[in-house]
């Protein structure tokens, strides 16, 4: 009885230093200011460079550009629970990439991101020949990613070169993604200037070898490939290619 106890108990003290550890920060591109003692920080550059992992950051209404200081691509490399949260209601957080040539944000090896309440517009990639995957917000290599009630829309991929290859391009790509769920989601007016001599297709969400996709109450409307492409041109609004147990409910 006594071990059973002490068994219970080192996981209770676990989960308490699990929740102990968790941060909760604030980002207000209007109120907000980019110093270590602030109550709100400005950037979620700064913010995510401050805290990484293990934290919620809950971003207040406005626009958060490059003219408000932030840094695109803001880029996330092998953190856990990160969640960016914008309101909760009216997506009104807008990551607006006006002006970047790689995109807006990107996950590399994470666990658990989570992106909700954002809009994302504007954002550009110029694309070099040797990419075959471009997007303006991808999660790569990561497991448990939830994108949910947000709305990309008036991103664009710029042309892919001459090159005589297959080009894929989206404003949202998950690739090799281990348990996705995109939920109450816009991909809207989404742009893909395409290659002229391979094969381009344009795509407003793309899925490629994700394992455990769930995809509900969502819309894909307008995406588009726009340059003809001598081996072949294709738009569409949702594309999943490769891995297995994929659920939509859009």
């Amino acid at each position: 009885m006594k071990k059973r106890v002490k068994i219970l108990l080192s996981a209770v003290m676990g989960c308490v230093a699990a929740a102990v550890s968790a941060a909760t920060v604030s980002v207000d591109p209007l109120g907000g200011v980019d110093e270590p003692s602030a109550s709100a920080y400005k950037t979620l550059t700064y913010a995510l460079a401050q805290h990484g992992g293990d934290t919620t950051y809950n971003l207040a209404a406005g626009t958060y550009s490059a003219d408000s200081g932030e840094t695109f691509p803001i880029t996330l490399s092998g953190l856990a629970n990160v969640a960016i949260m914008g309101p909760e209601s009216g997506r009104g957080a807008v990551l607006d990439g006006t002006g970047t040539t790689k995109g807006v944000m990107s996950f590399e090896n994470c666990q658990n991101p989570k992106i909700s309440g954002l809009t994302v517009t504007g954002g550009q990639y110029v694309t070099a020949t040797s990419e075959m995957y471009v997007s303006i917000v991808q999660m790569k290599d990561c497991s448990n990613a939830v994108v949910s009630d947000c709305d990309f829309y008036g991103n664009k991929i710029g042309k892919t070169g001459n090159s005589n290859k297959e080009v894929w391009a989206g404003a949202l790509l998950f690739r090799t993604v281990t348990g996705v769920t995109l939920e109450k989601t816009l991909v809207r007016d989404t742009e893909h200037e395409g290659n002229q001599w391979g094969t381009s297709y344009g795509v407003g969400a793309l899925f490629e070898n994700c394992t455990d996709v769930v995809i509900r109450h969502s819309e894909f409307t307008d995406n588009r490939c726009v340059v003809a492409a001598q081996n072949g041109l294709y738009g569409a609004g949702l594309c999943l290619t490769g891995g297995s147990g994929s659920t939509a409910e859009v």
